[in-house]
């Protein structure tokens, strides 16, 4: 590395990280508002599931048959939290206005004569009514529903026969954990794959934008770039001088807020209760982690890249800012495309820049990564790298181009 080319990643990373405005802003405000946005998700969540359960729902039974208030008497713990009104001769008509407004949370009415039926076999039905726009309501119609009616049901089958087993044709037991058929690494790495790859993408695209449109675009407008460029350093050390160091400060930008993310993900852990699991853990190796920074650093280049060559056709910031956002929302497309993917990736994927990258990052987390896979990502990357640093060499050497400002 020439002599020349270090002094343009010193001038451009001192520029930076001495410039408090611009370190609160690229470091300590991404990774605190993610940490204070995912805590207070978490904990509305947590308040949410809290709430419900302690709702005290209010059910109208119309019609109800002698049998089911005795089911209901005998069981009691299925009406723990359940406020139960019986009426006779009641339709929807005069409830539906209170389970809109949500002062009632179901109504169900019974067929009449709905035990004789029973008795002489022949068809029943029990109608409900709820709001299922309403968590309440939605969640009272499941409890009556999956509890209340499928026990009773089961009870009406077994007086049925001499033998109550006879209802019950088999059962069907879940045993994967204890025969260890599960990898708990990847189904853990099903639910982190479907969202850190697109927001590891998002914000290495964002970290980069802020800084590389001011370092040119800005100095470009300010005049700052035009008397860098009569210095006797060559324009080629300065292009690649400034993307290497926007590269650095994009990169660390990104981990910030990865690490705020991750920080707040493992606090949510910690305070959530030993019933409830988000069903995430960390089991990566080391060479995992080689292949994530590789991705990382490998997104980075493209990026910068791409934000480096409109921002040295831009005469102002706000011009740059132009052809940035339909880029941004190009960026934001291609890193949600893959979210819900979980079968691996063909290898010819990755030859294709941008979404290669952001494929190997899914597969990482999902454990599918191979080797073959990320060099083939790295080559796409250091082709399309190659190509826009060429590019944009030429374009600082356009005095008609570099030297255009407002």
């Amino acid at each position: 590395m020439s002599q020349a080319l270090k002094s343009i990643i010193r001038r451009e990373l001192k520029r930076i990280f001495t410039d408090r405005r611009m370190v609160i802003t690229l470091f300590l405000i991404p990774a605190l508002s993610i940490g204070v946005i995912y805590s207070v998700m978490g904990y509305l969540s947590m308040n949410f599931i809290k709430d419900v359960e302690a709702h005290v729902s209010s059910y109208v039974i119309s019609d109800a048959p002698d049998s089911f208030k005795t089911f209901l008497a005998q069981n009691a713990e299925l009406t723990e939290g359940v406020e139960v009104t019986y009426v006779s001769g009641e339709t929807v008509d005069t409830y539906a206005p209170l389970i809109k407004e949500g002062s009632l949370d179901m109504f169900a009415r019974f067929n009449d004569d709905f035990d004789s039926r029973i008795e002489s076999v022949e068809s029943a039905s029990v109608y409900t009514y709820y709001n299922y726009g309403e968590d309440y309501s939605e969640a009272s119609f499941h409890h009556f529903v999956n509890d209340m009616l499928d026990t009773y049901r089961n009870g009406i089958l077994a007086d049925r026969f001499e033998n109550p087993n006879a209802i019950k044709v088999f059962d069907v037991e879940d045993l994967s954990e204890t025969a260890e058929t599960v990898n708990e690494d990847k189904a853990s790495g099903k639910i982190l794959s479907t969202i850190i790859p697109m927001l590891i993408s998002i914000f290495l695209f964002a970290g980069a934008m802020s800084v590389v449109m001011d370092s040119i675009a800005g100095e470009k407008e300010r005049g700052t770039l035009a008397t860098l460029l009569v210095t006797p350093v060559k324009r080629e050390a300065i292009a690649i001088g400034k993307m290497i160091s926007h590269a650095i400060i994009a990169t660390l930008s990104a981990l910030s807020s990865i690490a705020g993310m991750l920080l707040t993900l493992g606090i949510l852990m910690l305070l959530m209760p030993n019933e409830v699991s988000i069903g995430v853990s960390f089991g990566y190796s080391a060479l995992d982690i080689l292949y994530l920074i590789g991705l990382i650093v490998m997104l980075v280049g493209i990026y910068v890249g791409i934000i480096s060559l409109l921002s040295a056709v831009s005469k102002n910031v706000k011009e740059a800012g132009t052809y940035m956002t339909p880029v941004y929302m190009l960026i934001m497309v291609v890193s949600f495309l893959n979210m819900y993917a979980f079968n691996a990736e063909p290898l010819w994927k990755y030859a294709i820049p941008i979404y290669g990258q952001i494929v190997g990052l899914k597969e990482i987390f999902m454990y599918q990564i191979t080797p073959i896979k990320f060099f083939v990502a790295l080559a796409n990357a250091a082709v399309t790298w190659t190509v826009l640093v060429l590019w944009i060499r030429n374009l600082f050497n356009n005095e008609k181009v570099i030297f255009t400002s407002s």
